[in-house]
């Protein structure tokens, strides 16, 4: 095949951003070429020059964007920087980051319609078009609807739908599924796809959702400061997951789970034939580990049927700690004191800490962490032993965080969750009775926290087009909540009633006792802080500083307190070198930030976040994550919003279930994340973890929720057994006398949402001291 896009030694730097300052690098002298018809998928941390590589490559760099630049693009033959761009969209077509950016017409049909008015396809040929490219993106019922009144990831569909239309040779798309439920993600990837096969596309990617690029790429090239560091096959995630780690860059769920199990295993069978010095030897025992390699989920599933993985009996942080902690890389150890004297793992149960832990505690200025034993001997000493011993019965029980009490209305599934009694933490008492002063002016920067959020009955409806439905749910103080649901199921809605942006049509909605239909945007702002999903939505000053300042100063802190809560947001946000460019000016990534740091500098009590990770590299996203776990420890209320299931299974606490404006479900997070039937209803993923779990015949509260926890949980029947050269099944760990189980493709049980009220069970009483794991 031809090559139908090259690039030639590209450089191009941005303007100054500020008057003073120097042109800023997006590319450095960037070569490549695409094949007629291939699929190619970009990927690489926040800011490492994806956005600008698509646009060199539709030709807006250099014709509509100001910068300098070298080197050549060429698409089709033509060179980009000597034909208009107009021309070159005949051929291309291109989908921004931020599909609000190109959305202009009155409704979504007349902006399916004008590429092709552009392109003059006859009146009765355009609307069969129309009606076929709205239906490849599951559009079509909203033809009559604005567009920009859509949801954000239904205008991320219309957008697709209208590079499309056109039939172009090329596609670039900029994060095209960022902002969509699983369903909708692949649905856009079964629509290209679709096309492929029909007439030979290419398309140019760039992408951080790796599951789906590693199904659906030829090709693969890995950014990082404007330069490609590696290139070739989706075979790279399995075969160099540490390049992309390295480099920020999630990995395919199952190149994941791959990934930990393969080192859970390394780390068992170095304890295994560790000698006094800590060196594997292999005379005494130790061997090679087996090398899983898998990149999607069925192919997963399918070598997980003979990996040979068995449970462990006892819980991870008794039994793991030292064998299998470096799944990450920075995860501590449990002391050998603590192990000799029979005392409980000195782990630290925080306030809002993850649901699904990936690894165990680690080492920060804030929390502390035992020392590691002395030798490898030890270790294998005080810790494997007992896996021997394991039956087949005794799933180590998951780590769970300590969660607020939850109620719901009859409506929901889930009803009330029940502290322990010898937990500390949010109260569960009425918030009537926990109703606080609220002065006008703050007089102090101290974060005032909030006594809960009640929601009655909740109807909401835009004109006629009811959105949110007879909602009914009360959310204590400390909360770690998730808000899922489709594209449209009313998450966004719902958000906004809690800081008064809308009013219920009926019902209410009480913050901190109060009444946000009688209370204006400014008095809830001091309790509420919302970070919307376009960062452009919430920017609009002419520095980042001053942007940041603005809601400090706007809710009554003096000068000098709004002077610290701004420096410290910079500085928690890496902006200082940033702090006095516009913020329009900055990379999506950097916007979004900035937005995000003007709500945190406000010291809300409830902070409120739509989609806040849609575009963020793993390690930016965990930054921030990491950031709001902190904030959550000392009992500020997150709420959510996401379809990242990844994350809302290793941060959240709490999870509610949304479709079509009604709430389907309300609980713990590990319930939530584990009621397959429930996430299929609702058009959420089900996480590789659960799957795998739930295949080895695990109750669904105990199934594993990310790669990180299975491989703590799992290890290879090999090692567990200490037989190097038995057959590889995947089986759970026999007793003695008992017979290993073969694992079959998993089987979801049913557990449809209940609609009567129903008491559910809290989890176990987590280990007193336990601390937020990534």
């Amino acid at each position: 095949m031809t090559d139908i896009i090259e690039a030639h030694d590209l450089s191009w730097h941005y303007m100054p951003l500020t008057a003073d300052g120097q042109p800023v690098q997006a590319l450095d002298h960037v070569s490549l070429s695409v094949r007629q018809g291939e699929f190619l998928a970009v990927t690489g941390a926040t800011g490492a020059g994806k956005s600008t590589l698509c646009l060199a490559l539709t030709g807006l760099i250099p014709s509509s964007v100001d910068g300098f630049m070298h080197g050549q693009v060429l698409v089709n033959g033509d060179d980009t920087s000597q034909v208009a761009v107009a021309d070159i969209s005949r051929h291309v077509g291109y989908v921004q980051q931020e599909p609000r950016a190109q959305l202009f017409s009155i409704t979504v049909e007349d902006e399916i319609a004008f590429p092709l008015e552009n392109m003059g396809v006859h009146y009765d040929q355009m609307d069969r078009r129309i009606t076929e490219t709205l239906n490849l993106v599951s559009m079509n019922e909203f033809r009559r609807r604005k567009p920009t009144a859509l949801s954000g990831g239904q205008m991320q569909r219309v957008a697709i739908a209208a590079a499309l239309v056109g039939e172009p040779d090329v596609l670039i798309l900029d994060e095209p599924t960022a902002a969509l439920d699983a369903a909708g993600k692949s649905e856009v990837f079964a629509a290209l796809e679709a096309i492929r096969r029909q007439r030979p596309i290419t398309i140019v990617m760039a992408e951080q959702e790796t599951d789906w690029i590693a199904q659906c790429a030829d090709h693969v090239i890995v950014m990082d400061e404007g330069r490609i560091i590696r290139q070739g096959t989706p075979a790279l995630f399995a075969d160099e997951p540490e390049l992309f780690i390295s480099n920020g860059i999630e990995l395919p769920e199952a190149c994941e789970m791959a990934w930990k199990l393969n080192e859970a295993e390394r780390r068992v069978e170095s304890a295994e034939g560790a000698d006094s010095s800590g060196n594997v030897d292999d005379a005494n025992g130790g061997h090679a580990y087996h090398a899983y390699r898998f990149a999607t989920a069925t192919e997963a599933l399918s070598t997980l049927n003979n990996g040979g993985l068995a449970v462990l009996g006892g819980h991870p942080a008794e039994f793991l700690a030292p064998a299998v902690s470096a799944v990450s890389s920075d995860v501590s150890t449990v002391s050998a004191s603590s192990a000799e004297s029979g005392a409980a793992s000195p782990i630290r149960q925080c306030a809002g800490a993850r649901a699904g832990s990936d690894t165990l505690p680690e080492e920060n200025s804030t929390f502390s962490s035992p020392a590691a034993p002395s030798n490898a001997d030890s270790v294998h000493a005080l810790h494997l032993t007992p896996l021997v011993h394991a039956k087949a019965s005794s799933m180590p029980p998951p780590i769970s965080p300590s969660p607020p009490s939850l109620s719901v209305s009859a409506q929901s599934m889930r009803t009330e969750e029940h502290n322990p009694s010898n937990q500390s933490g949010p109260s569960s008492q009425p918030i009537s009775s926990q109703q606080q002063q609220h002065p006008s002016r703050r007089n102090s920067p101290d974060r005032q926290l909030s006594s809960g959020i009640v929601i009655s009955h909740l109807c909401y409806s835009y004109d006629d087009s009811p959105a949110l439905s007879d909602i009914s749910m009360e959310i204590p103080g400390g909360t770690f909540l998730a808000l899922l649901g489709r594209n449209g199921s009313g998450k966004t809605t719902l958000a906004k009633h809690l800081n008064g942006l809308l009013t219920p049509t009926s019902g209410s909605v009480t913050v901190d006792g109060l009444d946000t239909s009688k209370h204006p945007i400014g008095v809830l702002a001091q309790h509420v802080g919302m970070v919307f999903q376009n960062p452009d939505d919430q920017i609009f000053c002419s520095s980042v500083r001053d942007e940041i300042a603005f809601g400090p100063k706007s809710i009554g802190y003096d000068d000098d307190q709004v002077r610290q809560l701004t420096d410290d947001a910079i500085r928690q946000f890496g902006l200082r070198n940033l702090s006095d460019a516009p913020p329009a000016t900055l990379g999506y990534g950097d916007r979004k930030k900035v937005a995000i740091a003007s709500v945190l500098a406000m010291n809300s009590g409830i902070i409120v976040l739509d989609e806040p990770t849609a575009g963020l590299d793993r390690a930016t996203a965990d930054q921030l994550l990491d950031m709001l776990s902190e904030l959550n420890a000392q009992g500020v209320t997150v709420i959510v919003i996401s379809h990242d299931m990844r994350t809302v299974a290793r941060y959240c606490s709490h999870a509610a279930v949304l479709g079509d404006g009604r709430l389907l479900g309300f609980g713990t997070a590990r319930d939530i994340l584990t009621d397959t039937a429930l996430l299929s209803k609702a058009g959420c993923a089900v996480a590789l973890a659960v799957q795998a779990s739930l295949a080895l015949g695990v109750e669904p509260h105990e199934a594993a929720m990310t790669p990180g926890e299975f491989a703590m949980r799992f290890v290879p029947v090999q090692s567990a057994l200490r037989t190097p050269h038995a057959p590889s099944t995947l089986s759970v760990l026999p007793s003695p006398s008992s017979t290993a189980v073969q694992l079959t493709q998993p089987e979801f049980p049913a557990m449809h949402a209940q609609t009567g009220a129903a008491q559910v069970e809290p989890p176990a009483a987590p280990t007193s001291e336990c601390r937020d794991e990534r």
